[in-house]
């Protein structure tokens, strides 16, 4: 495990914009099979389906007019806890995180391009667990009257589309509704979508494109520590392909150097995805101190 003593300056990536951090090894092996006995143990109402992942949503119900608080499980808060201590050069002692977002992708599932929004403190950490995967940077253009519509969360954690300056993209035609019957939310695909000129271009709500322009990729072992601030995460949008194999050789791996000096650059061959949990812990600002019915 890597020592939790080290500052994460030590774990700049510095091929991506300002800034990313990687620490290899944040969790030893016996955490992370615990971790995914509580995750496996929550019960089944927990659990948000999606078309291409299933979620687990904790500590409350990120929402523009402010947050619903609910209690985090013990075994949860000491996860978070350990996080907010690497993140102490990074997160002040007043916005200590209060939000997860737990997913659980299977070996061909990703995620499109998107930012995370205006509803969270602008630094993210992520706890990879089971399989490794690529975690691809874009960087967009587009036109200034344009507008994208932002990942944010919605009735237990779902992502829904909301209008942004910085957001994912998604087609403002589509409506996506929680429906509490089956406890799921249809999906946009951006990929199948008449409208989407390219591969690389997609529609917004202007009626304009956005091209975007893959960077790189961020290999995230599992175990691991990813942590995004900054530009990445105001400004870069971050997915993950639906793809299952991928020749390491032919990609742009921004955090070699990291991987290196850990001496685990020798992994870096062939990557054969299988099912992966993502923690992702963030600090949601704006808090309700009363639970008030949010229309």
């Amino acid at each position: 495990m890597t020592p939790m003593s080290n500052s994460l300056k030590d774990f700049v990536v510095s091929q991506c914009p300002n800034r990313v951090f990687y620490i290899p090894d944040f969790i030893s092996e016996v955490k992370e099979q615990e971790l995914l006995r509580h995750i496996y143990s929550a019960p089944k109402p927990k659990w948000v389906h999606l078309s291409n992942r299933r979620l687990q949503n904790w500590g409350g119900i990120p929402h523009a007019k402010g947050m619903i608080q609910d209690a985090i499980p013990t075994w949860l808060q000491k996860c978070i806890d350990d996080v907010t201590v690497q993140l102490a050069d990074v997160l002040p002692a007043d916005t200590k995180p209060n939000h997860v977002l737990i997913n659980e992708y299977e070996a061909s599932q990703g995620i499109m391009p998107h930012v995370d929004g205006p509803l969270y403190y602008p630094v993210i950490a992520t706890i990879s667990l089971e399989s490794p995967v690529l975690l691809d940077l874009y960087s967009s253009s587009a036109s200034s009257s344009s507008s994208l519509t932002t990942c944010a969360e919605s009735k237990n954690g779902v992502e829904v589309d909301s209008t942004s300056k910085h957001s994912s993209i998604s087609n403002s035609k589509t409506d996506l509704k929680y429906d509490p019957a089956t406890n799921s939310v249809p999906e946009y695909d951006p990929m199948t979508s008449s409208e989407v000129k390219s591969e690389s271009e997609v529609m917004v709500s202007s009626g304009d494109s956005v091209k975007l322009d893959r960077i790189g990729s961020v290999y995230l072992q599992p175990r691991s520590l990813y942590v995004a601030t900054e530009n990445v995460y105001t400004e870069y949008l971050h997915g993950i392909r639906e793809e299952i194999n991928f020749d390491l050789k032919s990609e742009k791996i921004l955090n070699v150097d990291v991987l290196e000096k850990a001496e685990k650059f020798d992994y870096l061959d062939m990557l054969e995805r299988s099912k992966r949990v993502s923690i992702t812990i963030r600090h949601v600002p704006k808090v309700l101190k009363n639970k008030l019915f949010i229309r």
